[in-house]
């Protein structure tokens, strides 16, 4: 008799340790659920890490627009220096009839001054 009451405390005890372990199943369910969350968080880090690199991607190829729009101004002062030759400045040393005698001079001043008026 004394080893059956024995048997049935231990048994009491597990009855209450088996009702521990039940509510922690409970507990596990939501860490699982919150799993999925970190998954999402996760995944949203390579998003973002994906978005850092683009803002960078964003700035050099700003960077390399801002040279490019530096030579096209610079292209464009020397477009309208040349147009200007051509309207009459024939004074200039280079431009007098002794350094043009194949006309080389006026066809890139005319190429110059087509470029300026395609560029408006």
């Amino acid at each position: 008799m004394a080893s059956m009451k024995k048997e049935i405390e231990v048994m009491t005890s597990m009855k209450k340790e088996i009702e521990v372990m039940a509510s922690m199943k409970n507990e596990v369910k939501v860490m699982a659920g919150m799993k999925k969350e970190i998954e999402v968080m996760a995944s949203m880090k390579k998003e973002i890490e994906v978005m850092a690199s683009m803002k960078n991607e964003v700035k050099v190829m700003a960077g390399i627009m801002k040279k490019e729009i530096k030579v096209i101004a610079g292209m464009k002062k020397e477009i309208e220096r040349m147009a200007s030759m051509k309207k009459g400045s024939k004074s200039d040393g280079w431009y007098e009839k002794g350094n043009r005698s194949d006309g080389q001079y006026e066809k890139e001043i005319e190429v110059m001054a087509s470029m300026k008026n395609e560029e408006k």
